[in-house]
């Protein structure tokens, strides 16, 4: 091949591969390859289709990670994770992977679009990513590069013909296959030790320092993304790849509670349970955190009551790490110090691993391996924030905005700054629901009254008398009748 698709993914734009699959248009490109749309043309179904740079193609390494990530996307099958339908390699070479079209957002575009989200829609969100997570770590699968930008949030009806909310996550590009039973391909390890693998800002201390990972790194990296979606800021930043990757293995992740103070005692302990920087000291495997989500992710009366019952068995500061112990919860959070010689350690490997990289002759891929480009390593910055104080409404009034609970009032709300005006909807039970525009360029108050909704009684029937039935002519005169 040419390679020029590299540089100019829209350039495959139109072609057809194993003569079934029109490329439409480029939807965005990673470190492995470019993900177009594209059609199937016999069943006029929309797919995408993932294809391997050129230059990973001349790797062997490269073309077994990518076979790697079919065989993992396609290992098992959960409503949650984006489903593999077909794997191929072109006679010219170029290898592709054809999986389900997903239309919507990821959970970075998200929250740059909407701002911070309640406490219910995170931990909803977030058990939907652990339910997926936890099918692949059941069959021997480990994500390794859990991020918000490898969550989709699409929309699909339920079963009571109501719209709602429906995570799908994707890219199993740097998957970790662990040895299975009834495995049929050769189970050489393709990560070098003491490399790591993934995107810093999401990485767990041991990938960092490029031990084995396992699915307490999946977990590791959840935690993390569900406290971005609750602060909508980034868990750790700096200058470079490996500053970021320093502070996960030696910065305790910050309080959410300097953030928000409206985040329960519950979901804080689960954040700080699943971030531990011990493997050992966090939960076992996504479906243990799953387990402890679930009670804040809806409203209904027994997910509430589970979640008060939850607050008083965390009374003890403290999480097991797996969900067969939660009635034996005991011990304490914390982190254990790093002394400077495992620091010094930790940088003259890396250090090494640069040095190896800079004599890589091109026939293998880099050991030191970041799925986004150094410009791109914290993505776009989080847009500023403003707050808006709402009085003058009952206690407990809902705030929505564009279709999503942003707050309760009396009380602050945030948005993102902007110029453009937001629409505000206000709902609250017994009154008539209102709505307020504000352009939210600067903190500010807004007043506002809301009308009861008056019940008019029904209307009085008043009864009339029946009427005497008329005095038949025939009939014999009563003698007491006057």
């Amino acid at each position: 091949m040419s390679g020029l698709y590299e540089d100019e993914p829209d350039s495959l734009v139109g072609r057809i591969l194993n003569e079934k699959y029109e490329l439409l248009s480029c939807l965005g490109s990673g470190s492995m390859g470019a993900v177009y749309r594209a059609r199937h043309l016999t069943l006029k179904k929309l797919v995408a289709v993932k294809v391997l740079h050129s230059d990973i193609e001349r790797s062997t390494t490269g073309i077994a990670r990518f076979e790697a990530e079919a065989r993992a996307a396609g290992r098992f099958e959960h409503a949650n994770s984006v489903s593999v339908i077909d794997f191929g390699r072109e006679s010219d070479g170029l290898y592709f992977i054809v999986m389900e079209y997903i239309e919507g957002q990821d959970l970075r575009q998200l929250v740059l679009s909407e701002g911070v989200m309640t406490e219910q829609r995170a931990c909803r969100l977030m058990s939907q990513v652990c339910a997926a997570l936890a099918a692949a770590h059941d069959n021997g699968i480990v994500h390794r590069d859990m991020k918000p930008g490898n969550i989709m949030v699409t929309s699909r009806r339920n079963d009571q013909g109501q719209d709602e909310e429906f995570v799908k996550i994707c890219d199993f590009g740097i998957a970790k296959l662990l040895p299975r039973a009834d495995d049929s391909f050769g189970q050489e390890p393709m990560t070098l030790k003491g490399s790591f693998f993934g995107t810093p800002a999401y990485m767990s201390p041991e990938q960092a320092r490029g031990e084995p990972s396992d699915a307490r790194s999946d977990v590791y990296a959840c935690g993390l993304i569900l406290w971005m979606l609750l602060t909508g800021q980034r868990p750790f930043v700096g200058e470079n790849a490996m500053s970021v990757a320093m502070k996960q293995i030696s910065d305790p992740l910050p309080d959410i509670s300097n953030y928000r103070s409206d985040v329960s005692e519950g979901v804080r302990k689960i954040i700080q349970r699943a971030t531990d920087k011990s493997p050992e000291r966090r939960f076992s495997n996504a479906r243990a955190m799953y387990q402890m989500l679930l009670p804040y992710s809806s409203r209904k009366t027994e997910h509430i009551n589970a979640a008060a019952m939850m607050e008083n068995l965390l009374s003890s500061d403290s999480l097991r790490t797996s969900a067969d112990e939660l009635n034996e919860m005991s011990g304490s959070v914390a982190i254990r110090p790093l002394f400077l010689p495992a620091v010094c350690l930790i940088l003259g490997l890396v250090v090494a691993f640069f040095v190896l990289d800079a004599t890589n002759d091109g026939d293998e891929i880099s050991a030191i391996s970041v799925t986004e480009s150094s410009a791109e390593i914290m993505g776009p910055p989080i847009p500023p924030k403003v707050l808006i104080i709402i009085n003058g409404v009952p206690e407990g009034t809902e705030v929505f905005h564009l279709g999503q609970l942003v707050g309760v009032a009396p009380g602050q709300i945030q948005l993102v700054r902007n110029n453009e005006p937001a629409l505000l909807v206000l709902k609250a039970e017994g009154h008539i629901s209102t709505s307020t525009t504000v352009v939210p360029q600067s903190s500010q108050t807004v007043l506002l009254t809301m009308k009861s909704k008056i019940r008019t009684a029904p209307p009085n029937k008043q009864k009339t008398k029946p009427k005497r039935p008329r005095r038949s002519r025939d009939r014999l005169e009563d003698p007491f009748e006057k």
